[in-house]
């Protein structure tokens, strides 16, 4: 299968904006830092202990990207098998379009989900086990119940029976202040969003079982709700900060579905148009 010159610059330029948008988020993962807010002693939204991730992120980042570009490419090669797409090319050119669409919106949620983090510094429920201030909770310096000063003159020691690398030490302390929103919600609502809406708009044209799809769908809703709720009772994030994750994901989500559906539509309706004229013009021949 030979690629032209048109299509190879197309390839190139994916990748440039793909990388526009991917670099970023290794710059902001490694290189940012998180705008430095205080807390209130008698905060006990802060106080929660430290628990490890019920859902790794290596899990949920494989889940979320796994399983929508799995539907992506199984969905089109299901079509060609019932007939609804005639050329092996074709097939190909339409999974690489999905897909490109799949990550430039998984990349820009990522992208947004670090910038909040960054830029809000909202402090993790686990953030005083963790930190581990250098203050003593007096009220000479955490004032007292009907006026409470609000801390930012500390310095996190970290909590070495916790983690006593220091490595992750200081990794876990930097973690501590990145609360909203939580990226593991946005991405998973992201992810299985995609891939409900995909399936809905995509299989009315390839005979499928309704009940298959619509087990499949309610199977990605659970996980995008356990992923969600899990960041809660994991101590890792706050209720609102798993709310808003779960709008950032699910409404980009919606929108990539709709932008890949009006491009199918188009390409239709232009094939359909072609193959018109060219009818009338073989029917006006001699």
């Amino acid at each position: 299968m030979q690629i032209s010159k048109s299509q190879f610059s197309t390839v190139v330029a994916d990748i440039l904006c793909l990388a526009a948008v991917g670099i970023p988020i290794l710059l902001l993962k490694y290189l940012g830092q998180a705008a430095k807010k205080g807390f209130f002693c008698s905060d006990d939204s802060l106080r929660h202990p430290y628990f490890d991730s019920t859902i790794p992120t290596t899990v949920n980042v494989s889940v979320s990207y796994g399983i929508p570009l799995t539907i992506i490419i199984l969905t089109h090669i299901s079509q060609l098998c019932c007939g609804r797409t005639n050329t092996l090319r074709s097939v190909i050119r339409n999974i690489y379009q999905d897909c490109i669409f799949f990550i430039l919106g998984v990349f820009t949620v990522q992208l947004l989900s670090g910038v909040c983090k960054l830029s809000s510094g909202r402090l993790r429920p686990h953030f005083i086990a963790v930190c581990r201030p250098d203050i003593e909770f007096t009220s000479q310096i955490c004032g007292t119940w009907d006026n409470p000063v609000y801390v930012t003159n500390f310095t996190c020691s970290g909590n070495s029976d916790l983690f006593p690398n220091e490595s992750t030490r200081t990794h876990r302390i930097r973690e501590s202040r990145l609360s909203f929103l939580s990226g593991h919600t946005s991405l998973a609502c992201y992810g299985m969003t995609f891939g409900v809406f995909f399936l809905q708009t995509r299989t009315k044209k390839i005979r499928a079982s309704t009940l298959a799809v619509g087990l499949l769908q309610a199977m990605m809703m659970i996980y995008a709700t356990y992923c969600s709720l899990s960041r809660v009772a994991d101590n890792k994030h706050h209720p609102t900060d798993v709310g808003a994750g779960a709008v950032l994901g699910s409404a980009l989500a919606l929108g990539i579905v709709y932008c890949a559906s009006r491009r199918d539509r188009a390409k239709y309706t232009t094939g359909s148009d072609s193959n018109r004229r060219v009818t009338e013009i073989e029917s006006k021949v001699p």
